[in-house]
C-alpha cells in the first residue's frame, strides 16, 4: 500500500529545498520581493526569479502553498491543507492528489512510455502490492503475474484468484464458488437465477453437470465418475 506519510514528507522536503535554493542560490529581484495579504487576510510572499518568473509562497486559511504567480489564485502549484491532504496542481481531496493536463505519475526510475500511473520496480521485487493490516489482497510481480487475494504465485500460471470469483456481463454472470474445498463449483446465472451448474464432488471423486433448470438446486443431467471403481 502507497505510504502517504512518506510522500508528504517527501514533498515537504522538496518544498523546503525548493525555497532555499530559491533564496540562496537564485538571483532575486529585492524590487520584486514583497510580503503580503489578500483579501481574505491570508499572508504570503511573491518574489521574482533572474525577473522572469513570480512565484507565491503563502498561508492561505491555514493550508501551505506554492503558486506560479503573483497572487493567491487557486491555481496551486503545490498545496498542502491543514488536514494533511497533498495536492500537486490541485486543491487536494484526497491524502494525495495530481491533477492537470496530461498529469502522470511516476515511481521509480524513468523509462519507456509513461501511463497515467507508471510503477518501475527493482528487479526481483514485487511491483505493485496492496495490503491492509498486514494481510496481502493484490499482488503485481515483475514478471507481469497476478495475485488476487495471495500473496504467493503458481510459478506456471500469470493469473491467480484465491478464493471466490465472480465474472459478469448485463444480465449474465459466470460464479466460480471455491468456498468448499470438497465441491469446487462452476455456477452459470442469468437474471440473477441458477440456470446452469459442473461442479466436482472431491469424496466421490465425480464430476457433476446440471445443464438446464431455475433456482439453487439445479438436478443433475450428467454425472461422469472415476473408471477405478
Amino acid at each position: 500500500m502507497m505510504n502517504f506519510s512518506k510522500i508528504r514528507v517527501t514533498v515537504l522536503v522538496f518544498s523546503m529545498a525548493l525555497v532555499n535554493s530559491i533564496f540562496v542560490f537564485a538571483q532575486l529581484d529585492p524590487t520584486q520581493t514583497q510580503t503580503s495579504v489578500d483579501d481574505f487576510g491570508n499572508p504570503f510572499i511573491s518574489f521574482k526569479v533572474f525577473d522572469n518568473h513570480t512565484w507565491t509562497i503563502g498561508n492561505d486559511g491555514g493550508h501551505f502553498h506554492i503558486n506560479k504567480g503573483g497572487s493567491i489564485d487557486g491555481s496551486y502549484l503545490l498545496r498542502m491543507t491543514a488536514d494533511e491532504n497533498v495536492g500537486i496542481g490541485t486543491s487536494p481531496v484526497t491524502k494525495f492528489h495530481v491533477n492537470g493536463t496530461g498529469s502522470k505519475v511516476l515511481i521509480g526510475d524513468s523509462g519507456g512510455v509513461l501511463s497515467k500511473l507508471t510503477v518501475n520496480a527493482e528487479a526481483g521485487t514485487e511491483i505493485v502490492k496492496f495490503r491492509s493490516d498486514g494481510t496481502t489482497h493484490m499482488i503485481v510481480d515483475e514478471d507481469g503475474k497476478v495475485g488476487i487475494g495471495t500473496a504467493t504465485f503458481d510459478p506456471s500460471t500469470k493469473f491467480a484468484v484465491e478464493g471466490n470469483s465472480v465474472f459478469s456481463g448485463s444480465n449474465v454472470r459466470v460464479n466460480l464458488d471455491a468456498s468448499s474445498g470438497t465441491t469446487p463449483t462452476l455456477n452459470f446465472l442469468q437474471d440473477g437465477d441458477f440456470r446452469s451448474r459442473i461442479f466436482y464432488n472431491t469424496v466421490a471423486d465425480a464430476l457433476h453437470l446440471s445443464a438446464k433448470g431455475t433456482g439453487y438446486f439445479l438436478p443433475n443431467q450428467l454425472i461422469l465418475k472415476s473408471d477405478s471403481e
